[in-house]
């Protein structure tokens, strides 16, 4: 009887496991997102961060600082255009007027820009108008640019060890 049961169990083990199986149907790949692409358009600072490295080394309090409540940041916009290959081409960026002027995250306020890898970039670089000194952003997150949202961060050093670093959260407009 036990033997009889165990064959019955193990044979509609058997066939539900032989129904279950179905092919799946597998949607093709799609192109990657194009990261320079999406950076195409204009961008607003929604948050400014000042992150005091050293703090944040040793694991103290009071790492981080708000500045956009602060400094008019908010005020801060930045154009990116890409040429007709999807190459990084120009940027320009408005500050706004005074007494609400933003201040100053690049240099220049107009020139060109490029990334480091167009399919994995991590920095993107400044040139502005007449000027050959390049200055240089990382991305703290290039996945973010597909939601809308662009993040870079600007990290100061002196003899090898970043002692304040400065985080800027976008939003494209």
């Amino acid at each position: 009887m036990k033997k009889n049961f165990f064959f019955i169990v193990l044979w509609v083990a058997l066939v539900a496991f032989a129904t279950s199986c179905k092919p799946e149907k597998v949607n093709p790949l799609e192109s990657p997102f194009d990261k320079v692409k999406g950076m195409s358009g204009t961008w607003v600072v929604t948050t400014a961060t000042q992150i005091d490295e050293v703090q944040v080394t040793k694991n103290f309090p009071f790492q981080r600082l708000d500045l956009t409540s602060r400094l008019p940041y908010t005020n801060y916009k930045i154009t990116f255009t890409v040429d007709e290959n999807g190459n990084p081409s120009t940027y320009s960026v408005n500050r706004g007027t005074a007494p609400n002027q933003a201040p100053s995250i690049i240099p220049a306020d107009a020139g060109t820009w490029s990334v480091d890898s167009k399919e994995f970039p991590s920095k993107v670089t400044f040139r502005g108008t007449g000027s050959s000194a390049p200055f240089t952003l990382n991305f703290g997150s290039v996945n973010t640019i597909i939601a809308g949202k662009l993040d870079l961060k600007l990290t100061r050093s002196q003899a090898g060890k970043a002692f304040v670093s400065y985080q800027y959260l976008f939003n494209k407009q």
